[in-house]
């Protein structure tokens, strides 16, 4: 699909499980669509109803189709998102759907490439950090990925390596790392570095760890490993470790 701009929407991502205040996941979606125009592509963005295409700068057509809560959603995902695409952007090629889970049955009419990421292997590796509902549901999602996919993203080697364990692909598999917010993470003046440092009653050195706090993340052998070392330095040498990310209820109490 041609715009006036020389852009393409021939690309149509499906952000329908993209929550407002979602981290991880959602990132990378949102980082994903605010690059894909300097690649000379607007998406077509699949949203839920209540969705704002103002939290979405660099996508293309934005269709408010998907409902709000997850069992509807996935309905609608497996029942009416390739009627709404097909209606209103027929000339998409291309479905990425950037949340393990994918429309199974097309059609026999319906030609257009499902690309599908997926993040990590835990409901496979941690069940017990997952709903049960949610490890059934995910389990059989990335099954049919990697049975029915025309390509699959894994964020990482090791994701890679063990979608091909626990579920081989028949599709080929792309290790498409995360790239880096600039605007975000970047060098500060040396002042102004350590004035942040001193607002945050820290010193320099630090050992920082950048995630959610949850146990999937495993942080229990973070604090071994810190320990480990603080035991074999001078006392009031060992850097400060710093913990930043939101938290799984009750968490900390795990750790």
């Amino acid at each position: 699909m041609s715009r006036s701009d020389g852009s393409t929407s021939g690309v149509a991502i499906d952000v329908s499980a993209v929550h407002p205040r979602s981290g991880g996941a959602g990132t990378y979606v949102h980082g994903l669509i605010g690059a894909l125009p300097e690649a000379g592509i607007r998406p077509v963005l699949l949203a839920g109803r209540s969705d704002s295409p103002a939290r979405w700068p660099g996508a293309g057509p934005f269709l408010r189709v998907a409902p709000a809560a997850r069992p509807l959603r996935l309905l609608w995902e497996q029942t009416r998102l390739v009627s709404a695409l097909r209606a209103s952007a027929p000339d998409a090629t291309v479905l990425h759907s950037p949340h393990y889970t994918m429309p199974e049955h097309l059609g026999r009419r319906v030609q257009i490439a499902r690309v599908v990421t997926i993040h990590d292997l835990t409901f496979f590796t941690r069940p017990q950090d997952h709903q049960r509902s949610k490890r059934w549901l995910f389990r059989r999602a990335i099954a049919k990925a990697a049975e029915s996919a025309d390509a699959i993203i894994c964020v990482s080697d090791w994701t890679a390596a063990l979608l091909q364990e626990f579920s081989p692909a028949t599709c080929p598999v792309r290790v498409i790392h995360h790239g880096i917010d600039h605007d975000r993470f970047r060098s500060l003046p040396d002042d102004a570095d350590a004035d942040a440092l001193r607002r945050l009653g820290l010193l320099a050195p630090y050992l920082l760890h950048l995630g959610t706090i949850e146990p999937r993340k495993n942080l229990q052998n973070l604090l071994r490993a810190y320990e480990i070392v603080c035991a074999q330095m001078a006392p009031h040498a060992a850097p400060d470790l710093v913990l930043a990310g939101g938290a799984w209820p009750g968490a900390w109490e795990r750790l």
